[in-house]
């Protein structure tokens, strides 16, 4: 894919989308591309800053599952 700037670019595993509330919801894909549309501004140390914290608060920090995350953002 050809990327411009101001595009961002995230890699991640599925325990970003898995994680789950205190009844055991997942945050989910949709939650995860919203939070990624809002911030969209945000550089990629930031974005992905953004996703960890939002992940953590929702979670409470009980991770089931790696947290892998990439992020790329193109200036």
């Amino acid at each position: 894919i050809a990327l411009t700037p101001g595009d961002r670019l995230m890699l991640f595993t599925d325990g970003v989308s898995d994680v789950q509330d205190a009844n055991e919801n997942d945050f989910g894909e949709k939650r995860l591309i919203e939070l990624l549309r809002i911030h969209r501004e945000l550089g990629a140390v930031e974005l992905q800053r953004k996703v960890i914290d939002s992940i953590t608060t929702f979670s409470h920090g009980q991770f089931l599952d790696d947290v892998t995350l990439v992020l790329l953002a193109v200036q």
